[in-house]
């Protein structure tokens, strides 16, 4: 997903995310074997910075969304005020 969200291709981590949901789940149905727990431990922490890493760059996109629609809209209530200046 880390991958996908630093080429921008937000589709794909959606449809990864849907995945995962249910991945996930399917790992918790049972007990984890004590003889697991470390690994786990340390795989639900890499997944957690993973996750913190993705959000960053989701936020960053939408930052950047956020700023592009209101340039638009700012371009676009010039060009109504300069229309009706004419």
């Amino acid at each position: 997903m880390l991958t996908h969200a630093q080429q921008g291709c937000w589709s794909e981590i959606s449809r990864i995310e849907a995945q995962r949901q249910v991945l996930i789940k399917e790992c918790f149905n049972a007990p984890i074997p004590l003889s697991a727990t470390a690994t786990v431990r340390n795989n639900i922490k890499l997944l957690m910075q993973l996750d913190r890493d993705v959000m960053k760059l989701c936020e960053e996109k939408r930052n950047l969304v956020a700023a592009d629609l209101n340039s638009h809209r700012h371009s676009r209530n010039a060009c109504q005020s300069y229309q009706q200046c004419g």
